[in-house]
């Protein structure tokens, strides 16, 4: 490996550090163009690092990097932006590292994806507004990209009846489809028809729509969110 090639910059958010060693610091980065990465940021915690206090968690910034045989190291990093606003509000920042951890046991080491980077980035601009629907929302999308969920046909799988119509029908939570009453089975629960479409809609929508147009709790009880994101835990 040439000494040019060893050396790089990328641009990224901080979405994790854990305290290593001697005052260094593990950081878990998703890079614009590495996508999710790993880098040891040496003596960040030690008083005279040039890298103290400036890998905050939660930062967008660019940094400049050494390859390693393991773990890339981290040289320098100019923070873009720090909402260190976060960091301040105790509620906030549990509920926002909370959903952030959810999310990281989905994504893949090194796999280049700028909507997953912009959701990253979206999800910590809109903090203020976020609670627990918006982070089912944004968990809802980030699995949506990654395939592990898509919109739901408004037809009984077995008996193909249109079900557009109905008040509700029956969710089979495993193959992710819908039944009418009279096929529906064992392993299947009652939903309610605006569920279905609400989590259809938000299917059709970036999570930056969602946010901007304040399209937040128009359904109060939406639990097939919560449901489908818990199975889908449950399996990876």
């Amino acid at each position: 490996m040439s000494l040019e090639s060893r050396y790089y910059y990328e641009e990224g958010i901080i979405l994790f550090k854990k305290k290593i060693g001697e005052g260094d610091l593990l950081l878990t980065i998703y890079g614009k163009e590495k996508g999710k990465f790993f880098a040891i940021a040496k003596g960040a915690l030690k008083i005279k690092n040039r890298l103290r206090g400036k890998v905050s968690i939660f930062s967008v910034g660019r940094g400049y990097f050494v390859r390693r045989r393991e773990v890339d190291l981290l040289i320098s990093w100019e923070s873009y932006e720090k909402f260190l606003e976060i960091l301040e509000d105790v509620d906030k920042f549990i509920l926002i590292s909370d959903y952030i951890r959810r999310a990281d046991k989905f994504i893949p080491l090194e796999v280049k994806d700028l909507v997953i980077y912009s959701y990253f980035y979206n999800f910590l601009k809109s903090w203020r507004l976020i609670d627990k629907y918006l982070g089912d929302v944004f968990l809802i999308k980030l699995l949506q990209r990654l395939g592990y969920m898509g919109k739901l046909e408004l037809k009984c799988k077995k008996c193909i009846k249109d079900l557009s119509k109905n008040d509700y029908m029956y969710f089979n939570l495993r193959d992710n489809v819908v039944y009418c009453e009279e096929c529906k089975d064992i392993g299947s629960v009652k939903v309610d028809l605006r569920e279905v479409m609400e989590f259809n809609e938000i299917l059709d929508k970036t999570f930056d729509e969602i946010v901007r147009e304040k399209y937040i709790n128009s359904f109060d009880n939406l639990n097939l969110i919560g449901r489908m994101i818990e199975r889908i835990e449950q399996e990876v």
